[in-house]
């Protein structure tokens, strides 16, 4: 990545406090870097979340649809 700096600053910079500018700058987009990772990644965490509780959601609901269906099946009106 490459990062400006306005001239008028560091003209009144010693070499030293440039590169030290220019190093905050760096780690300070690293870190912003870092944190939309982290944000990526717990988007696509909650994402499979969903698909999981969906999935349990779904067999509770058909597990619980075949129990009926066996205990109306096992019921006789005599």
């Amino acid at each position: 990545m490459a990062i400006t700096i306005d001239k008028s600053i560091t003209a009144t910079l010693t070499p030293e406090q440039a590169k030290q500018l220019r190093d905050a700058a760096q780690n300070s987009y690293n870190a912003w870097q870092a944190a939309l990772d982290a944000k990526k990644q717990v988007i696509q965490s909650e994402s499979n979340i969903n698909k999981k509780l969906d999935t349990m959601e779904n067999n509770l609901k058909n597990d619980f649809n075949n129990r009926i269906s066996l205990a109306e099946n096992n019921i006789s009106f005599s």
